[in-house]
């Protein structure tokens, strides 16, 4: 009987060991995870700075456009305000009209 208790008390051992054997690696595998999800956690943060970044570039460059709109308009006006005084002035000294712009 006793030997059939040792041989009991060997297999109790081995479970243990093969449970802890088993736990290890869950616990290798959630310490993996962990440890990947905190890279893309990461990455995400990165990406949301660049995008931030991106999207503080895209409202200068708007705010840019409308800038060089606004130049573009004054300067058609003062075209047009040349080409008007241009024209006054070819009539005053009687010459044949140039080209309009």
């Amino acid at each position: 009987a006793s030997s059939s208790s040792e041989k009991s008390h060997e297999e109790i051992v081995i479970e243990l060991e093969d449970v802890a054997t088993q736990l290890r690696a869950q616990l290798a595998e959630a310490h993996f995870k962990l440890k990947e999800k905190n890279r893309s956690s990461e990455a995400t943060q990165e990406l949301e700075a660049e995008n931030e970044r991106l999207s503080v570039q895209v409202d200068e460059l708007i705010d840019y456009y409308h800038e060089l709109e606004a130049e573009k308009e004054d300067l058609s006006l003062n075209v047009r305000r040349l080409a008007r005084r241009v024209n006054e002035l070819e009539q005053k000294l009687g010459l044949p009209p140039s080209e309009t712009i």
